[in-house]
């Protein structure tokens, strides 16, 4: 580290130990992005970074801005977050061209089919943490009772929109602030269910070219070790639908799943409907 570094860092902590100076300061960086927020819809990263730059050069500061250390932290901060977010993408469809080449490598792949028991709900495995079993523990048969159970969450239709949504970073700095609070980061305390929806607005809309997939999307914003959304895979859907070009190691494989577990079986035909330009599935007779 250079002397002028040094000077630097000790000029930053003992402005940092003034706290009147650094409440002043945080102050006139509030009032100047409020100001901002009432004649600009979006706030972007560069206005945040022009308002402290210019607020450091109105308070002749005897150290220096590390802007690059401050895009650091701004990006692993949001990144957090960020992490913490998950979407499980569905569809209204299974018979479109396009989305067979988007999504399931060019037909070769499959498609999964479920049915909602509970219209707008999807099922999903939920097992929470084991439960003493006195009863059991008294007959020294067990000492610990596993539990499984199916809750049902909320899945929600993509809106599919002109322009895409946007949130403000500086809306969000209560929850930023309390970035080790692992409620917080989950979104899970009742004051920071807005965000939450906030979220989920942004999570749940595309522009309009999208318009085609007709979508549908759970979405989950959790700071644990949950297996809330990898347990989706342990649901056995109604129906599987292979592609045309399915590689036959695969079409073996998926036959003998769909046989095990009973599921209902079908494969993309090489011909389009005429009427619908749609795909067509011809039924698998599987039997065990």
């Amino acid at each position: 580290m250079t002397e002028a570094q040094k000077r630097n860092n000790k000029n930053l902590h003992s402005f940092n130990d003034d706290k009147s100076k650094v409440l002043e300061f945080n102050q006139t960086l509030f009032n100047k992005i409020k100001a901002l927020q009432a004649i600009k819809d979006k706030i972007w990263i560069n206005d945040i970074i022009t308002i402290v730059l210019s607020t450091c050069d109105e308070r002749n500061l005897s150290f220096e801005f590390d802007l690059d250390n401050f895009k650091k932290e701004l990006k692993r901060i949001t990144s957090k977050f960020l992490e913490n977010s998950y979407a499980t993408c569905f569809s209204e469809n299974n018979d479109n061209f396009l989305m067979w080449s988007h999504y399931a490598s060019r037909h070769s792949g499959v498609c999964l089919g479920f049915e909602l028991e509970n219209p707008g709900l999807f099922p999903y495995i939920y097992k929470p943490r084991r439960e003493f079993d006195y009863d059991k523990y008294k007959k020294r048969i067990s000492e610990w009772e596993f539990q499984t159970y199916i809750c049902w969450d909320r899945i929600k239709k993509v809106n599919y929109e002109n322009e895409h949504p946007y949130i403000n970073f500086f809306d969000f700095l209560p929850v930023f602030e309390n970035e080790y609070d692992l409620d917080l980061i989950g979104l899970s305390k009742p004051w920071t269910h807005a965000f939450a929806h906030q979220l989920e607005l942004v999570f749940s809309t595309k522009t309009a070219p999208w318009k085609y997939e007709k979508e549908w999307r759970i979405v989950c914003f959790t700071a644990h070790n949950t297996n809330l959304h990898t347990s989706l895979g342990k649901l056995r859907p109604k129906a599987i639908y292979m592609g045309e070009f399915i590689s036959k190691g695969n079409e073996i494989l998926i036959t003998k799943i769909a046989t095990d577990k009973n599921i209902e079986l079908y494969k993309a035909q090489s011909k389009m409907s005429t009427k619908t330009n749609k795909l067509e599935f011809k039924k698998i007779n599987i039997t065990k």
